[in-house]
């Protein structure tokens, strides 16, 4: 499986980190390596994923840190 980046996500990604960086250059580090953790575990397995409403893509949420962009 292909991965590719929208914009969007790009800089949602930047914002992130921006945000945690302030508070934890740590946390910032550990939230973003969980979030390329599951995006690799997705290109692994990609029938793993949830299934979207959008067609061939699929989701996979960061358990530990429960963030899942609320935006269509």
């Amino acid at each position: 499986m292909i991965v590719r980046y929208s914009p969007r996500a790009t800089r949602d990604l930047e914002a992130i980190r921006e945000y945690l960086e302030k508070r934890s250059p740590r946390g910032a580090f550990n939230v973003l390596t969980a979030i390329y953790a599951a995006v690799e575990f997705a290109r692994r397995h990609p029938v793993a994923a949830q299934l979207t409403n959008v067609p061939e893509v699929r989701a996979k949420i960061v358990h530990r840190y429960r963030f899942k962009n609320r935006r269509n």
